[in-house]
C-alpha cells in the first residue's frame, strides 16, 4: 500500500475542522471496508481516509450480499471517518447524508439523472450502477468511527446480477476512474460545508429517492405488491401503503424487496 496526503477540505463535523483527507491506494483486498477497519485496529488517526481498490476479492453489500467487480474496471473506495459528534440514534441520517451526497456527486459531474434505491443501491435509468455500504464502531455509548463505503459500476456489471449496469453502457464519454473519483470526491466534500448539514439529510435523501410519492412494486414474504411508497423516516425505514389498504406500515431492509423489472417499465 501506498499512502499520500492531500489537500482536500474535509466534512462538516466538528472534529474534522481543518484536516486534510489521506487517500490510500490498494492494488487487491479482501473489500475496501475491511481494509479501513483493520487500518484502525493497528493506527490511531486523526485525519478522514479514502480507501481505493483495484480489485475486491470479498466485495461486500448490505447484509452480506456479495459485490462483483473485475480488477481495475470499478471504483471501489470507503471512507474512514474519525469520532463525530453525533449520537447513535443519529446514525441513520449520517447514512442518508453521505448517500445523498455522493448520488449529488454523480449528478453533477455525470449530468445524468442518478436516484438513491432505498435503502443502498445508486440507479441510472432504473439500472443498479452502484451501493453503499456504511459500517460504524462504538466504544461505550459514544461513536469511535464511521466507514462508509461505496462501489461504482464504471466499466463492469456482472452478468449474473440482472439489475445491474456499467455505467460506460449509458455514457461512453464517462471519465476515467481516477478522474471520476477525484470529481466526485470533490463534490461530496462541498456538500459538508455547513455544520446543521446533519438536520437536513432527511429531507435531500429522500428527494433522490426513485419512486418517491409514487405506486410502485415491492416483494413481501414472496409476494408481489403494488404499493404507494411515501418515503422513509428517519431511523431509515419505508414508509408504505399497500394497494387497498389505508395503513402506512414501516419496514426495515430485507422485509421488502424492490422489484427492478417492474419498476423500470414503471417509472424510468
Amino acid at each position: 500500500m501506498r499512502i499520500i496526503l492531500i489537500d482536500i477540505v474535509p466534512l462538516c463535523f466538528q472534529t474534522m475542522s481543518n484536516l486534510p483527507w489521506g487517500i490510500i491506494h490498494i492494488d487487491e483486498c479482501a473489500s475496501t471496508n475491511e481494509e479501513a477497519q483493520k487500518y484502525v485496529i493497528y493506527n490511531t488517526f486523526k485525519h478522514p481516509l479514502v480507501f481505493v481498490a483495484q480489485h475486491q476479492t470479498l466485495g461486500r453489500g448490505q447484509s452480506g450480499s456479495v459485490w462483483y467487480d473485475e480488477p481495475g474496471k470499478n471504483i471501489l473506495c470507503s471512507l474512514l471517518l474519525p469520532t463525530t459528534n453525533l449520537t447513535i440514534r443519529q446514525l441513520p441520517l449520517l447514512n442518508m447524508l453521505l448517500s445523498s451526497a455522493l448520488v449529488n456527486a454523480l449528478q453533477r459531474v455525470l449530468s445524468a439523472p442518478v436516484a438513491m434505491k432505498w435503502p443502498n443501491d445508486i440507479l441510472l435509468n432504473g439500472y443498479k450502477i452502484g451501493g453503499v455500504l456504511m459500517e460504524t464502531s462504538l466504544q461505550g455509548s459514544k461513536i469511535h468511527h464511521v466507514i462508509f463505503g461505496f462501489g461504482i459500476n464504471v466499466d463492469y456489471a456482472p452478468e449474473k446480477v440482472s439489475e445491474a449496469m456499467a455505467l460506460r453502457n449509458f455514457m461512453p464519454d464517462t471519465p476515467k476512474n481516477d478522474v471520476l473519483l477525484t470529481k466526485v470526491l470533490e463534490v461530496v466534500r462541498r456538500q459538508y460545508d455547513e455544520n446543521a448539514a446533519i438536520d437536513h439529510a432527511h429531507e435531500k435523501y429522500e428527494s433522490l429517492l426513485a419512486g418517491l410519492k409514487q405506486w410502485v412494486f415491492f416483494r413481501h414474504q414472496g409476494v408481489l405488491k403494488k404499493a404507494f411508497f411515501h418515503g422513509v423516516d428517519e431511523a431509515g425505514r419505508a414508509r408504505i401503503q399497500w394497494e387497498h389498504e389505508s395503513e402506512i406500515v414501516l419496514y426495515q431492509q430485507k422485509e421488502i424487496s424492490w422489484d427492478y423489472e417492474l419498476n423500470r417499465r414503471l417509472i424510468f
